[in-house]
């Protein structure tokens, strides 16, 4: 990863340009579009709360991570190229402690090996089964803003399914928050169902490209799959499309996860819903990370 002080565009404004190799690490380049600027800036270990100095890399990015306003993006031989003008701290925190919930967060670089997308492949994910504590753990930021997104919307007697519900800890945390829902959890690994069970109302074993709940039978789906490392886009927009039918007209479907989702905004839109939430910031304010809130049409 290189980056030099490119060209001067006037005596006040500096371009500068960042190179990133394809196989190298370009999803960590993130894009916070608040529809007046896109702001760029590259991922880096992060306070996972205000009051603990522990640093960890994971799906939190703060304001000293971005690194201006950006310019252009190109893909060249050798990778991607970045450029943006450079902006002073104070305005960049302006502008993230302004952000709204429909500010996207994204992340458009792509990690190809000979041209192409990869995915970790499923023996990586039956060793995460042997270490649950640190998936669950990875996701508690965004378990715990759960409780402002869905405030008023989870109710009694509602059905909320998550095709690739891991261990079962964030259907399990949406239960604390209203007891009397029904949560219905699927996933392709048997030792994760396994840990599921006795958190899960009901749990299936199977790939979620096949959901195990019926055709327009849940309120709310949440979508933890379709993010780098777990798939590549084209199978992540399958599988949105898969989730999508199980939701019921005017229902919401939550898309998250602790490395950077595959899909953006404006792709799902077109699939029939309307956007509440684009992004979301920690209860406290100091970091943002990736959450879309959609309401299906």
């Amino acid at each position: 990863m290189k980056e030099i002080n490119e060209t001067t565009v006037n005596e006040h404004t500096a371009i500068q340009r960042l190179v990133v190799g394809f196989s190298e690490k370009p999803f960590d380049i993130f894009l916070i579009n608040t529809g007046d600027i896109s702001l760029v800036g590259q991922k880096s270990p992060a306070r996972i709360n205000m009051e603990s100095e522990q640093l960890r890399k994971c799906c939190l990015v703060e304001p000293h991570m971005i690194k201006g306003a950006l310019h252009s993006i190109e893909m060249l031989q050798e990778g991607y190229e970045v450029k943006y003008k450079i902006m002073q701290p104070a305005e960049i925190a302006a502008v993230f402690s302004n952000m709204s919930p429909l500010d996207e967060l994204s992340y458009p670089l792509r990690r190809l090996v000979n041209g192409g997308e990869t995915a970790q492949p499923m023996e990586y994910w039956e060793n995460c089964a042997g270490n649950p504590s640190t998936l669950d753990g990875d996701e508690q930021v965004v378990r715990e803003a759960m409780n402002t997104l869905l405030n008023g919307s989870l109710q009694a007697g509602m059905t909320v399914y998550d095709p690739a519900c891991s261990t079962g800890a964030f259907l399990a945390y949406l239960k604390t928050i209203a007891p009397g829902i029904k949560t219905v959890g699927q996933d392709i690994n048997p030792a994760m169902v396994e840990i599921a069970k006795g958190k899960v109302d009901e749990v299936h074993l199977g790939d979620s490209s096949a959901p195990a709940c019926m055709d327009n039978t849940a309120d709310i789906v949440i979508c933890r799959h379709l993010n780098l490392d777990v798939v590549t886009s084209d199978v992540a927009k399958e599988l949105f499309l898969s989730a999508s039918r199980t939701l019921k007209t005017n229902g919401l479907m939550i898309v998250l996860g602790h490395t950077p989702i595959l899909l953006t905004s404006a792709w799902m839109e077109l699939q029939g819903y309307t956007a509440l939430n684009r992004s979301m910031l920690t209860t406290s304010g100091h970091a943002a990370f990736q959450l879309y809130l959609f309401k299906k049409k």
